[in-house]
């Protein structure tokens, strides 16, 4: 677990997500919420929202290690702000920024925007 995301096998998408059957290009790696988070045969990683049969949220990033080390970056600023007794909106923005640029780009903000709330 990293944050909203839960890692699963693939074998308990159907438990874990039952709102519609994924497509068959796209394996069940994890749920952010309640959406899926999908490893697809490129080689991405999207998330498909729970309440639209075949709908892509949005794209999490372009390789599984480009995600790795995107949540190892975020990973680490919560650990560093866990204690504090506010959230630190500006450096969020940068984490966000960082982790966007890891995971491959702009097309990959709107996932980190889930995840860091900003």
């Amino acid at each position: 677990e990293v944050g909203m995301i839960e890692f699963l096998p693939s074998d308990t998408a159907a438990d874990e997500f039952p709102s519609y059957e994924l497509p068959a290009n796209a394996k069940f790696v994890g749920i952010l919420e309640v959406d899926a988070l999908c490893l697809m045969d490129d080689g991405t990683l999207v998330v498909y929202d729970h309440q639209a049969a075949g709908s892509v949220l949005c794209k999490a990033a372009v390789s599984e290690s480009a995600l790795l080390s995107a949540l190892a970056v975020m990973q680490e600023f919560y650990a560093k702000n866990v204690s504090e007794d506010s959230f630190d909106e500006a450096a969020a923005i940068k984490v966000r920024d960082r982790c966007t640029e890891i995971a491959g780009g702009e097309e990959c903000r709107s996932f980190f925007v889930m995840l860091l709330g900003v």
